[in-house]
């Protein structure tokens, strides 16, 4: 059950919540106008009957992510499918919005990162067209430090 009070010019909607160890917490959330603060009670009233409400937590996305691959990945996918994930997530997910606590993360933070990877692609991909014809000769040249680093020749 969520209540509304009106503090000063503010109305504050008043709500309990269990944390992941099962104790209980208020938490007060204001608003400006009356109109507003009954929609988010009648918000939070529903989320409770479905047993749905999102409690507060200090979560980020890095910490979400690495224990989603530590319990979903190791158990569910095979070791080059674990390892590629992971490298994909510690080089490009996590550097762009690793830090947002997970509580904060919106659509448009999953829509910036899906657009800078697609920018950097199609540098990628121009760059691969311009230097096409001098790939078999880079395959080709003994000398070249990248080939023997890696383990290609």
């Amino acid at each position: 059950m969520a209540t509304i009070k009106k503090r000063g010019s503010k109305y504050a909607v008043i709500y309990d919540y269990r944390d992941a160890q099962g104790q209980r917490h208020q938490k007060w959330e204001s608003f400006a106008s009356k109109t507003d603060a009954e929609k988010f009670r009648r918000k939070v009233e529903y989320k409770k009957s479905c047993d749905s409400l999102l409690t507060p937590c200090s979560q980020t996305v890095a910490e979400y992510l690495m224990q989603w691959v530590n319990v979903y990945g190791k158990a569910k996918w095979s070791f080059s499918m674990y390892t590629s994930s992971l490298a994909l997530i510690r080089n490009h997910i996590l550097p762009e919005i690793g830090q947002i606590p997970l509580q904060k993360l919106q659509p448009i933070h999953i829509e910036m990162l899906y657009t800078a990877r697609q920018k950097v692609r199609r540098r990628q991909r121009a760059c691969a067209k311009r230097d096409e014809n001098a790939l078999p000769f880079f395959y080709d040249d003994p000398s070249c430090p990248y080939l023997a680093e890696n383990g290609i020749r």
